[in-house]
């Protein structure tokens, strides 16, 4: 589990999770929240306006980093056909960085009829980059940066030795920084 775990085993429940950070959780099935509900059709749930930011899970198609809902019986007014509508409610003004498909919601309308549908929320704006296409690029652009360091530093050693090197010859003085080496017969 992630940063945030709520089993719900009492027949009405109040819980209000509003205005929080989660960031950096790793868990099994979701990096954020996830809710065990045995008896939600009388519970009220509040998550509105929580950010989201860099939650992983165990999931190699990136479902659900940021949100698990398991729901034993559906709560009242739940039905099939508006189960991410209800959820999209549910987190109304929260934002996550991943591109698709962050929630996942679990809902038994009978022990035989179990539902299960991945949500998408808003994303936070300027966020066009997916989590994977930032990795990428800071990983780029610090292999340019070790690279322009590594050049500096030798240029510098290169320099440091032409001033500095022996100078009893003219030759020296005025070879280039990189001398062809030539053997000996």
């Amino acid at each position: 589990v992630g940063s945030l775990f709520i089993r719900d085993n009492a027949n009405h429940s109040i819980f209000y999770i509003e205005k929080n950070s989660f960031k950096n959780g790793f868990g099994a099935a979701t990096g954020g929240i996830f809710l065990d509900s045995n008896y939600s059709q009388q519970s009220v749930y509040n998550f509105k306006n929580n950010q989201f930011h860099l939650n992983k899970n165990e999931n190699a198609e990136g479902h659900s980093q940021d949100v698990v809902l398991w729901f034993s019986h559906p709560p009242k007014g739940w039905t099939e056909s508006n189960m991410g509508n209800k959820v999209k409610t549910l987190f109304k003004g929260s934002k996550t960085d991943v591109v698709k498909d962050s929630f996942a919601v679990v809902v038994n309308f009978s022990s035989t009829h179990i539902v299960d549908k991945h949500v998408s929320i808003a994303r936070f704006s300027g966020s066009g980059v997916s989590q994977g296409g930032a990795y990428i690029i800071g990983m780029i652009i610090g292999g340019l940066i070790v690279a322009a360091v590594f050049v500096i530093v030798i240029l510098f050693l290169q320099c440091k030795k032409r001033k500095f090197g022996k100078s009893d010859s003219t030759f020296q003085e005025n070879a280039p920084l990189f001398a062809k080496q030539y053997e000996s017969i």
